[in-house]
């Protein structure tokens, strides 16, 4: 017999939303890292085109990539399931829309006029593999329990 899981008592519940914090700031510890690297070294090897643009696609990863990840903070207090839903709910849309951002940005022949292709994708790319990076090696130094719980109502073996 499966049963949903138990709400999260409200000690779980702050250490739930701690660890969600947690990732947040690992993740823009690490997006500014590397984005504002991208920018510095556009900015004095291309030049200011070069830095604007940069600019543009550690802007949007650090948007995009801060919402969701304050919609992991916001849902950390429910369910596993739903916490789950959350978290490939934010990431698709997050990739979806950061893609859509930048395929947008590709069709406007006047934005593509003043922006320096190279460097907006690189730093994009740069930018994210930061955050990632920066999350998951905080993520491994978290001390998270991993058990079976015993639910209300089942029988053990």
């Amino acid at each position: 017999m499966t049963t949903s899981a138990p709400a999260l008592s409200s000690a779980n519940a702050r250490t739930q939303v701690r660890r969600a914090r947690e990732l947040l700031i690992a993740g823009l510890v690490g997006s500014h890292m590397v984005g504002l690297a991208c920018v510095g070294l556009y900015g004095a090897l291309r030049g200011p085109q070069a830095m604007a643009s940069a600019a543009v696609g550690f802007a949007l990863v650090l948007l995009f990539s801060t919402i969701g990840q304050l919609v992991m903070v916001w849902v950390a207090v429910s369910r596993p399931q739903t916490v789950l839903f959350a978290a490939m709910a934010s990431y698709v849309l997050r990739c979806t829309l950061l893609t859509g951002a930048l395929a947008w940005v590709f069709t406007q022949p006047e934005l593509l006029a003043q922006a320096d292709r190279t460097a907006l994708v690189v730093a994009t790319i740069a930018t994210v593999i930061g955050w990632l990076a920066a999350e998951i090696f905080r993520f491994a130094r978290m001390r998270i329990p991993a058990f079976d719980v015993d639910l209300p109502g089942e029988e053990t073996a």
